[in-house]
């Protein structure tokens, strides 16, 4: 049974099936049973991250995409005490929502109807606004790069993916012709 904070409740368990197609959304992948597997911090991109007003079971899904246990060992819960929501320590703010999740998957946080959770949707700000430099830096950074080595931008690749082709295929860019 996967772990969801609503438990064995028949009622919505019935709608895990809606549950997964929604976590599908937020391109997090899931085991057979259901539940959502790790990304580490060099893997975690935007499109992992649920929006800034997402339900509760989307932010708790998210927070299982982080295992603090693994990461800080038994720091894991001062590290969250001590997360400064508003910085750009990803680790600690992906921490912050583990621990939280485990706190609503215990019993020991807010209800899933709660729906305050400005302390979580803060860190989450901080966690798309880290990604978001990161992802700008790498880009400018490969551009740069394409640049100092002489490559003409016009002719570079794109990637195309057709029905009949399981795999990304590189085509030339599509240059107007007279």
């Amino acid at each position: 049974m996967p772990c969801f904070p609503w438990g064995a409740n028949p009622t919505v368990r019935d709608t895990l099936t809606d549950k997964l197609e929604e976590t599908a959304l937020m391109n997090l992948d899931t085991d057979a049973n259901g539940q959502v597997l790790p990304i580490s911090n060099d893997d975690l991109r935007l499109e992992h991250l649920p929006s800034d007003d997402c339900s509760f079971d989307d932010l708790f899904q998210f927070a299982h995409t982080f295992d603090g246990y693994e990461f800080f060992g038994e720091d894991a819960f001062s590290t969250a005490d001590d997360c400064d929501l508003d910085g750009e320590d990803l680790p600690s703010l992906r921490n912050f929502l583990f621990i939280r999740a485990r706190g609503w998957r215990h019993g020991g946080g807010p209800e899933p109807d709660y729906e305050g959770w400005e302390e979580e949707r803060r860190a989450l700000r901080s966690i798309r606004r880290v990604l978001s430099v990161r992802e700008s830096s790498f880009t400018l950074t490969l551009q740069s790069l394409l640049e100092q080595s002489g490559v003409d931008l016009s002719d570079a690749l794109i990637m195309r993916h057709t029905p009949s082709d399981d795999l990304g295929v590189a085509y030339p860019s599509l240059a107007a012709t007279d």
